[in-house]
């Protein structure tokens, strides 16, 4: 089974949480977590990367930079159990610059062609549309894939997904929930959603 990975945003919870700021600064340069998401050699060549809140509060287990990556606090123990670029992602360190919290960037690096477009729930463009260059050319609003299962290299236990838009394009397998879900923490700040697999 496969799962898309996101952020509960529903939950009354995050009231009392500080939100951050969906910009990192890196050598006193700001940087969007879109842009972050589209160059992703920023995170093999700096160490030193700082974010900011919008809003104070207590420090959840997890979360997010924008809708681009999920964020999962330093302090949960054996977090390491994530990081596995050869599985498809590892973990990026961010500090606050006045706190010094440190949350750890769950940084998806494979990418996966393996959604079947003709059934996949997406909200397309009207017929001769005129579709500006920084938008995605296959819909509007991605609402859920569906996936092609012998597409999926069997070694991936995290991946987002080629050309699918909208929040938070990170899949993960039943594996990779499973480690999550032993982690020492509220998973409830996080959702699972099951994608639909075909098997063509």
């Amino acid at each position: 089974m496969y799962y898309k990975l996101g952020i509960e945003s529903s939950s009354k919870k995050w009231e009392k949480y500080e939100n951050i700021s969906p910009y990192l600064e890196i050598n006193d340069i700001e940087l969007s977590a879109k842009k972050l998401l589209k160059n992703p050699e920023y995170f093999r060549t700096e160490k030193n990367l700082k974010y900011e809140n919008l809003k104070d509060g207590k420090i959840p287990p997890v979360s997010s930079l924008g809708s681009s990556f999920i964020l999962f606090s330093a302090l949960i123990e054996n977090i390491s159990t994530l990081d596995n670029e050869k599985k498809g992602a590892n973990l990026i360190s961010i500090k606050n610059r006045k706190s010094e919290n440190e949350y750890l960037i769950l940084n998806v690096v494979s990418s996966v062609d393996c959604v079947d477009w003709d059934l996949s729930e997406i909200d397309r463009w009207p017929p001769n549309s005129e579709i500006d260059e920084w938008n995605n050319k296959r819909g509007r609003f991605f609402i859920k894939p569906v996936l092609v299962k012998s597409k999926i290299p069997s070694n991936l236990e995290i991946f987002s997904l080629s050309e699918w838009g909208g929040a938070f394009n990170i899949v993960i397998s039943q594996d990779y929930k499973d480690k999550i879900e032993k982690l020492n923490f509220d998973s409830s700040f996080l959702s699972f959603t099951q994608l639909p697999l075909v098997c063509n």
